[in-house]
């Protein structure tokens, strides 16, 4: 899932290598060299909300102060988590 600012989700995607490291520069304001190779599964017209997810999903410990949980570059989910994610980006 990618996440993006203001609250929304962008997408669905797969990872579809290891990841690996590159100096190429892709977005303004430096090199971030971690990488993975990534494929769409699902990507809504316009992004979706993502605060009537907030009460729902286990890896949020912080209802109140939600945004923490969001602040690395990856994360990894749980099933559940994914599967509740997964259907609210496809309504």
């Amino acid at each position: 899932m990618f996440y993006v600012k203001p609250k929304r989700i962008g997408g669905i995607f797969e990872a579809t290598s290891e990841s690996f490291l590159s100096e190429i520069e892709i977005f303004k304001g430096g090199v971030f060299p971690h990488r993975i190779n990534l494929k769409a599964v699902f990507v809504p017209k316009e992004p979706k909300s993502f605060e009537p997810l907030i009460r729902k999903l286990a890896f949020i410990k912080d209802k109140k102060f939600w945004t923490i949980s969001l602040r690395r570059a990856m994360l990894e989910i749980s099933k559940d988590d994914y599967e509740v994610i997964r259907k609210e980006v496809q309504e």
